[in-house]
């Protein structure tokens, strides 16, 4: 491929973009697993001893 400095720079670029939007699909993961032991917490206060 040889060492195209713009080439590089795009390859860089579009992975941190990528690694940017998995980031924000792991916090919303986060928000609807918190979410979820909220509910459980909440309909069986028994567990949260």
């Amino acid at each position: 491929m040889g060492d195209n400095p713009i080439a590089i720079i795009a390859l860089r670029a579009r992975q941190e973009a990528k690694g940017k939007r998995q980031k924000a699909k792991g916090k919303r993961q986060k928000a609807k697993f918190d979410y979820n032991s909220f509910c459980c917490l909440y309909q069986y206060p028994s567990l949260n001893a």
